[in-house]
C-alpha cells in the first residue's frame, strides 16, 4: 500500500504498544530508514508519547470493549488477542483517526440495529410503479400480483416479470438499507443505502435505459443489439456488457468505476471510454476526469465496508446517518480533526460511537427517545 504520515503515526503507535505484526514491523523499519521524513515523523512520535500515557490508554479500552484499532487504512486485520488502541497525537496532525472497529463488541448495554429500528420507526423499501400505489417490499414478502407484473421478493432480493406496456417503475432504498434487483434483461444491480432506481418494466426497442441516483453496483448482460445506458445527475453512461459501480452521492460530481469490460461515459460536453480499474468523474461545468481508483475504498460496501479519509465529524455524520439509518444532531461545536476509518454495518452502532467517544473525538453521545443521536 502506499505510504503517508497517518500509516507512518499509526504503525509507530503499534510499535510502542507491541501490537505491531512482523510483516508491519518490516515495513515500519524500511520506510523510516529510506524516508528522512518518516524517520523524523517516528521520533516525534516516540518522543511525545509517554510509557504512561500508552499503558493507560491501552488498559483503558482493554477493560472496556473488545476492540481492534487497525493501523492501516486499507488493510484490515482482525485478531481475537490484539490489544486495543485509541491514541491521536500531536504528532499525528489532524488526520489520524486509529478507530476502526472490527470486532462486535459483548458490552452488555450496547444496542443492536434490529432494536433500534424498532425504537425508532423503520424506513422501508418500496416501489412506485405508475400512478399505482406504493409496494412496501419490506414487509411484503414472496410472490406480489401488481396490474399485470409478477414479482417474486425473497432475502432482499426482487425478480419481476412483465406483460404488455408495464410503464416505469421506481424503486427506492432508505438510509441503512440494501436491496438487489434483477432487471427484465437479466442484467442486476445492488443498491445501496439512500439510492433511487428508476426503470422500465418491459425493454422495448433498440436499447435498455435506468435512472440512479445514489450508489450501485450494475452487472449489464451483453446484448449487442440493444446498448445499456444508465442516466445519472451529471452524465451519462453507455455500455454493452460489463460490470461497474456509480456513486452520484455527492451532488457536485458523478463518479462511475468500471471492473470488468470497458464503458463510454458522457458528460455535457465531451465522452470517454473507461476502461477496467478505471474511475470516470464527472459534474456540472467541470472536465471528464478519468482515474485509477482503489478496488477497496470504491467496493467495499457490497460487503458492509464504508471506509472514509480524512473526513469531518460532519461527513462522518453524514455516513452514520446513511448507513445506519439513524438521524444525526450536534450539540455545541464540533472538532477540526479529520477521521480516518471504516464503518461496518456488521458492527453495533454504539461500538463505533465509544470508539469516537474514548479516543476523544466526541465528549459525549445519546439517543433520545425519537431514536435521533446526539453528538456532544
Amino acid at each position: 500500500m502506499q505510504i503517508d504520515k497517518d500509516h507512518i503515526v499509526n504503525l509507530t503507535i503499534f510499535e510502542l504498544t507491541e501490537v505491531i505484526t512482523p510483516e508491519e514491523k518490516i515495513e515500519l523499519q524500511a520506510a523510516i530508514e529510506s524516508n528522512a521524513e518518516w524517520k523524523a515523523l517516528y521520533d516525534k512520535v516516540k518522543a511525545d508519547l509517554t510509557t504512561e500515557e500508552l499503558d493507560a490508554k491501552r488498559k483503558q479500552l482493554q477493560d472496556d470493549f473488545p476492540y481492534f484499532f487497525a493501523a492501516s487504512q486499507k488493510k484490515l486485520r482482525i485478531s481475537k488477542t490484539a490489544k486495543v488502541i485509541g491514541i491521536a497525537t500531536s504528532a499525528a496532525a489532524a488526520a489520524v483517526l486509529l478507530a476502526v472497529v472490527l470486532i462486535p463488541g459483548t458490552h452488555p448495554t450496547q444496542t443492536n440495529l434490529g432494536e433500534l429500528a424498532q425504537y425508532k420507526g423503520s424506513n422501508d423499501i418500496e416501489l412506485k410503479i405508475g400512478s399505482a400505489p406504493v409496494i412496501n417490499l419490506s414487509k411484503q414478502q414472496g410472490t406480489i400480483q401488481a396490474g399485470n407484473v409478477v414479482m417474486n421478493n425473497q432475502n432482499s432480493q426482487l425478480s419481476l416479470k412483465a406483460t404488455g406496456n408495464a410503464g416505469i417503475a421506481t424503486l427506492t432504498v432508505p438510509n441503512g438499507k440494501e436491496y438487489m434487483l434483477q432487471l427484465p434483461d437479466g442484467s442486476s444491480v445492488q443498491l445501496n443505502a439512500a439510492t433511487t432506481l428508476q426503470f422500465p418494466l418491459t425493454f422495448k426497442g433498440n436499447a435498455r435505459e435506468i435512472n440512479i441516483d445514489g450508489e450501485a453496483y450494475i452487472s449489464v448482460k451483453k446484448d449487442a443489439a440493444k446498448p445499456f445506458f444508465v442516466n445519472l445527475p451529471h452524465g451519462k453512461v453507455e455500455v454493452l456488457g460489463t460490470e461497474f459501480n456509480i456513486n452520484t452521492y455527492n451532488a457536485q460530481e458523478d463518479k462511475v468505476a468500471v471492473v470488468n469490460g470497458s464503458i463510454k461515459v458522457r458528460s455535457a460536453s465531451d465522452s470517454s471510454l473507461v476502461k477496467p480499474g478505471y474511475e470516470a468523474t464527472v459534474g456540472t461545468g467541470s472536465p471528464l476526469q478519468i482515474d485509477e481508483f482503489d478496488p477497496y475504498d470504491v467496493l467495499s460496501w457490497r460487503k458492509g465496508e464504508y471506509p472514509f479519509t480524512d473526513a469531518s465529524l460532519k461527513s462522518v455524520a453524514v455516513l452514520i446517518e446513511r448507513y445506519y439509518g439513524i438521524h444525526v444532531k450536534f450539540e455545541g461545536e464540533t472538532t477540526s480533526q479529520k477521521f480516518t476509518g471504516v464503518i461496518s454495518r456488521k458492527t453495533p452502532i454504539n461500538n463505533f460511537l465509544t470508539g469516537l467517544k474514548l479516543t476523544g473525538f466526541v465528549k459525549e453521545y445519546s439517543f433520545d427517545k425519537e431514536g435521533v443521536l446526539h453528538l456532544k
